[in-house]
């Protein structure tokens, strides 16, 4: 889950990256290894991909681990470059 809290609870809505074992995938752009997988719980190596998606959250049925804050910050890094955001999401009244 790559949304806040505060977004999740407002809206009813997660927003996901997917996380993947297929270590054979050519490589993309925001493409991030898991350093930490059995830390995080994951039963075999992984990486997060820059693939996005909206869930609503009562659709979410368990969570299989958590990224440790060192795999999420580089994660996150990695999906902010991936969306041309090299300093961060752009704050609203920059649009």
């Amino acid at each position: 889950m790559v949304s806040p809290a505060q977004y999740n609870d407002a809206t009813g809505e997660l927003v996901v990256a997917q996380i993947t074992s297929r270590m054979s995938a050519p490589p993309r752009p925001g493409d991030c290894r898991i350093q930490d997988w059995k830390d995080a719980k994951l039963p075999r190596a992984a990486m997060v991909r820059s693939r996005l998606a909206t869930l609503q959250s009562v659709l979410v049925l368990r969570q299989l681990g958590q990224l440790t804050s060192r795999d999420l910050q580089a994660a996150m890094a990695e999906l902010n470059r991936a969306l041309g955001w090299a300093n961060g999401p752009p704050d609203q009244e920059s649009r």
